[in-house]
C-alpha cells in the first residue's frame, strides 16, 4: 500500500498536469495500465490490512496503515510540487501560483478520501467485519479514481490551464 501511495503521489496519479511556472500540460510518463495496477494494489492492500491488529473496538493495524500511507502519499506529492520551483527561472505565471496547490488537492481526492474512510472505519465504535472495513475504502478509491480519470481532461484540465478563478 505504501509503495502504491508513493507512486500515486509522485506521478500526479498518472494524470496530465499543469506546472505553475509555465502553464503547459505535461502528459503522464507511464502508460494508463500503471495507474490501474497501482490503484488495484492500493485497493487490495486496504482489504488486506483490515482486521490484522485489533485493540478493543478499534482496528489499530488498519488505522496505522492508513496514517502511514497518507503520510507517504502527501510527502511524495509535496516533493513533486516543490520540484517545479527548483530552478533559478522558476517564477509563477499567475498570482498565487495557480493551479498549485489546488491541482494537487484535486489529484489527491481519490486516495485521500479512501484513506479518511479507512481511518473512520478503523476507529468506529461498533465492531464491523474486517471485510466491510477493508472493502468500503477500496471501493471508494476505485470509484473516485475512475470518476477522476473520466472528468480530468474534459472538465478539470481546461480550468487548470486558465487564469486564477475569481
Amino acid at each position: 500500500m505504501f509503495m502504491a501511495a508513493i507512486w500515486i503521489g509522485m506521478t500526479d496519479n498518472n494524470l496530465p498536469h499543469v506546472l505553475a511556472v509555465d502553464q503547459r500540460v505535461y502528459e503522464p510518463t507511464q502508460p494508463v495500465e500503471w495507474k490501474l495496477i497501482m490503484t488495484l494494489v492500493m485497493a487490495v492492500s486496504m482489504v488486506a490490512v483490515a482486521g490484522v491488529w485489533k485493540f478493543d473496538r478499534a482496528d489499530v493495524g488498519q488505522l496505522l496503515a492508513a496514517v502511514w500511507a497518507g503520510f507517504w502519499f502527501l510527502a511524495a506529492m509535496d516533493l513533486l510540487y516543490s520540484v517545479q520551483f527548483s530552478g533559478p527561472d522558476a517564477v509563477c505565471t499567475y498570482r498565487g501560483c495557480w493551479p498549485s496547490p489546488f491541482q494537487e488537492v484535486i489529484i489527491a481526492v481519490p486516495a485521500g478520501v479512501a484513506l479518511i474512510v479507512m481511518c473512520g472505519l478503523a476507529v468506529a465504535g461498533r465492531p464491523r467485519r474486517a471485510l466491510v472495513r477493508g472493502t468500503l475504502p477500496a471501493v471508494v478509491l476505485v470509484v473516485l479514481a475512475v470518476v477522476q480519470e473520466l472528468v480530468w481532461r474534459p472538465v478539470v484540465l481546461p480550468v487548470l490551464l486558465g487564469p486564477t478563478p475569481g
